[in-house]
């Protein structure tokens, strides 16, 4: 009776977070920036600028916010922008422009179920140009974090583990 009390608490608290994680609606991405060919298309950048930050996408409501530092660029910045839709190391035009003027570079604002849809799927990337490279400094691809239900699974077979192992000792 015992086991199977324990293996009714687990099973609930497992869907709760599977609930919980798909009710939030939240999807986290990350990038690094460089001035590298694979991220600067077609340019040759020649600076040790370096950055990175994250953005969070809230798919009820379609806003995302974002937190980006940046150093060792070779002037102050003079744009930033999302740019989109491209694969890594292709061009396309700014999606959402940030505010270059502190850093880190905060924002947030609200954006169409097409970009959503091109964010969700990695074809997004943010650029910070300076007077020395107008077509952008650093530049680097956003890429997905792993999404949480993949954690609540991980969690939950743990706990299966665990009861099986406990169940086995009896």
């Amino acid at each position: 009776m015992k086991g199977s009390i324990s293996t009714a608490i687990i099973v609930a608290c497992v869907a709760l977070l599977l609930s919980a994680s798909a009710e939030a609606g939240l999807v986290d991405f990350y990038f690094t920036m460089a001035p590298n060919a694979d991220q600067v298309a077609g340019a040759e950048v020649d600076s040790d600028g370096v950055g990175a930050g994250w953005l969070r996408l809230t798919t009820q409501t379609n806003t995302i916010e974002w937190s980006i530092v940046y150093s060792a660029l070779t002037g102050a910045p003079t744009m930033a922008h999302f740019h989109g839709p491209a694969e890594p190391g292709e061009n396309a035009g700014p999606q959402v422009t940030l505010d270059h003027t502190t850093n880190p570079i905060i924002g947030s604002t609200v954006i169409t179920d097409e970009q959503e849809t091109q964010l969700v799927n990695n074809l997004w990337y943010v650029n910070i140009h300076t007077e020395a490279y107008p077509a952008g400094e650093i530049r680097g691809q956003l890429v997905r974090v792993v999404p949480e239900p993949a954690t609540a699974a991980l969690l939950a077979g743990g706990a299966l583990i665990l009861l099986r192992t406990r169940h086995r000792r009896r």
